[in-house]
């Protein structure tokens, strides 16, 4: 014999209710004497006395019957909860064993049960009178009540199913158990279903939780539970009667009756008014036309002006004219790289100057655009323009172009900014002239003009004005002419 069967055989039995054995099966040390020298549990215990008071119809006696099955099942809930302290979750008197104490307690975080009395004492769904009103959490009941008696039950059904998930239909039935376990005893819809071949048991619950509904209304007890929602969005926002084909189809016929009349009445100021109103359309019309003439003659007029250059000296009188030149393009994020070699696939030379950036930057640059200038030379390589994305790449390139010498495949490449023509050109000019005063020449300049030993090396205007001197001076550092 096992320890569970020698406990069993040595704790007392609860010998139940006088309607039939105890529906929580109690057998262990909270079995003690009570009501007629039997053994009871403390919720038989209180049941029994409840069922004296009711019996002998005392007034006086019925509140102490109360408070004491309000302790009963105080005592019970404790010593199902094995002491846990937890007071929130004692069960409110079910027939149903295998619903425990964790169960009711995940099932109040959204349907708790708030039970409150005159006394402010604690009771059973089956202890409330007719002044006294219980207070349940659930949506789906709250609709089902409300709507129970305003449609039919197929439709109620069909609702309930479409909206509600199964383990919130089968949660519904079992708190509607729970609560009027007394008044349920006898019932068949309380057992537990499940899904067939013919339909699931979502629809077979649903079907109980309406046909339990109504039992409890014809015996008068439903009125005693009043049932609310906590979640809005959990509510339908339709009515079960909104859902039946032939309240669509009234509602459609309404609908292009209404539809009909407005029709109609249109017809009838169209009729009367009509003229009148042509005749408004039309004169609007020609005033448009006319707007519209004017606008075009307006940008014809602007449009065959002409354009006007900047000032245009002469040898006899200076007229001066107002300019309409473009804005200098934006060379913010623009480089010029040299020494990249030609090649008739696009791909290759792109690709290298792709690198030539992610080597001088140390990291990826973004490329916007990248394209030579100046036609092609056999033997010669042309300078190729970079747009980027960013100023910032654009400085961090050029603060790491020296990365280039220590690169073999990238020697002989430089990166320079994209400057304007004439910034270009007044550095090469001081470029030349440092060269020039350290070299010890007798350095002048006039009019734009460099000067080195009496020789005019380099104009502002035009550049270099010898070759020879524009080819030895600038073999160390490359950069674009403009022609």
């Amino acid at each position: 014999m096992g320890v569970a069967s020698l406990l069993c055989t040595i704790m007392p039995r609860c010998e139940g209710l006088p309607s039939g054995p105890c529906p929580r099966k109690v057998n262990d040390l909270n079995v003690k004497i009570g009501k007629g020298d039997l053994l009871l549990c403390a919720y038989c215990d209180g049941e029994r006395r409840r069922l004296f008071v009711e019996a002998t119809n005392g007034s006086g006696g019925a509140v102490a019957a109360k408070k004491h099955a309000a302790a009963a099942v105080a005592a019970t809930s404790k010593a199902d909860n094995g002491d846990s302290g937890d007071s929130n979750t004692s069960k409110l008197g079910m027939d149903n064993p295998q619903l425990t104490g964790k169960d009711v307690r995940n099932r109040s975080k959204r349907s708790a049960a708030v039970v409150a009395t005159q006394d402010g004492l604690p009771v059973t769904a089956s202890e409330v009178t007719a002044s006294e009103v219980f207070t349940t959490v659930n949506e789906l009941l709250m609709y089902a009540v409300y709507q129970r008696d305003k449609s039919t039950a197929s439709n109620l059904c069909t609702v309930i199913t479409s909206f509600y998930s199964a383990n919130e239909i089968s949660t519904a039935k079992r708190l509607l158990i729970q609560l009027f376990s007394t008044s349920l005893m006898d019932c068949e819809r309380v057992t537990e279903r499940r899904s067939s071949a013919q339909r699931s048991a979502g629809d077979a619950e649903a079907d109980d939780i309406v046909e339990i509904l109504s039992l409890l209304d014809n015996a008068g007890v439903l009125q005693t539970v009043q049932f609310v929602a906590a979640a809005y969005n959990r509510l339908p926002r339709y009515a079960p009667e909104d859902v039946n084909v032939c309240a669509i189809a009234d509602r459609q016929i309404l609908t292009d009756t209404t539809v009909a009349a407005l029709a109609a009445k249109v017809d009838a100021f169209i009729g009367s008014d009509g003229i009148q109103l042509t005749e408004s359309m039309n004169n609007a019309v020609i005033d448009i036309q006319s707007s519209l003439k004017v606008l075009n003659d307006k940008v014809t007029h602007l449009s065959v002006r002409p354009l006007q250059t900047a000032t245009v000296p002469t040898s006899s009188t200076t007229n001066t004219y107002t300019s309409t030149a473009a804005p200098p393009p934006d060379r913010s994020c623009n480089l010029v790289l040299f020494g990249i070699g030609e090649d008739m696939n696009r791909d290759v030379w792109r690709e290298r100057v792709q690198k030539a950036l992610d080597v001088a930057a140390h990291r990826d640059i973004s490329v916007r655009d990248m394209f030579r200038i100046g036609s092609y030379i056999a033997g010669k390589s042309r300078p190729v323009i970079v747009k980027l994305n960013s100023v910032w790449d654009k400085r961090i390139v050029l603060s790491g172009s020296w990365r280039l010498s220590k690169i073999d495949d990238l020697k002989g490449v430089y990166i320079n900014a994209d400057e304007p023509r004439d910034v270009r050109m007044r550095r090469t000019f001081d470029r030349l002239k440092a060269r020039a005063v350290a070299d010890n020449k007798l350095v002048s300049v006039q009019d734009g003009v460099l000067y080195a030993d009496g020789l005019a090396v380099y104009s502002l205007l035009n550049g270099f004005v010898n070759t020879d001197a524009s080819s030895s001076n600038l073999a160390a550092a490359p950069s674009v002419h403009d022609a």
